[in-house]
């Protein structure tokens, strides 16, 4: 079977039984340290939004609104999938529950919409975008990222070779590092 990441994202939000909330790393992430303990106070700040815990260093306006976040000590910045050439990462995202629902009836009442090669959708990136686009829903993401995507391994989906930092839009525009610690950054600040 050819590798489809847009399949294996759906099966990540399938079946939540009566989690309130889900968090889907893929598996080539690497998570900050306390990170557990950061998501609840993440979830606690902004219990109904999709939360991106990973923005991509690719240059575009959703980079340009991070770093001003970022140089304004802000913990917070708000992703636009409405600009060209923005993408809502789908490497660490915090779903509410009910909003993963939601976006997954969408996605089935619009299948023929998706974005894809021959009607079949494979990006997950892709779908989550065009989703929040499409329903203009908020997305919110923590700064820095909690998360980072090292670009040294190949890419299963695209057969790409390792970049090893030189493939912008799969790591992080500033990662929080291995040693900071999230919990000395208050989510409930703006």
């Amino acid at each position: 079977m050819e590798p489809n990441p847009w399949r294996g994202y759906r099966r990540c939000l399938e079946n939540l039984g009566d989690a309130s909330h889900v968090v889907v790393l893929q598996d080539d992430t690497l998570a900050c340290r306390n990170f557990a303990q950061a998501v609840e106070q993440i979830v606690a700040a902004r219990p109904s939004t999709l939360t991106s815990l990973f923005v991509g260093g690719l240059r575009n306006f959703n980079t340009r609104v991070f770093m001003r976040a970022l140089t304004a000590r802000r913990c917070w910045v708000q992703l636009y999938p409405m600009q060209t050439a923005c993408v809502i990462h789908v490497c660490a995202l915090v779903w509410p529950a009910p909003l993963a629902r939601e976006f997954l009836d969408w996605t089935t009442t619009n299948a023929v919409r998706l974005p894809g090669h021959r009607g079949v959708p494979k990006s997950d990136d892709a779908v989550v975008s065009y989703w929040a686009k499409m329903t203009r829903r908020e997305v919110w993401a923590t700064v820095p990222s909690l998360v980072e995507h090292p670009d040294d391994q190949p890419v299963v989906a695209g057969h790409r070779k390792r970049a090893d930092g030189a493939d912008k839009g799969r790591v992080a525009v500033r990662w929080i590092g291995p040693d900071a610690d999230p919990l000395e950054i208050d989510w409930r600040t703006g």
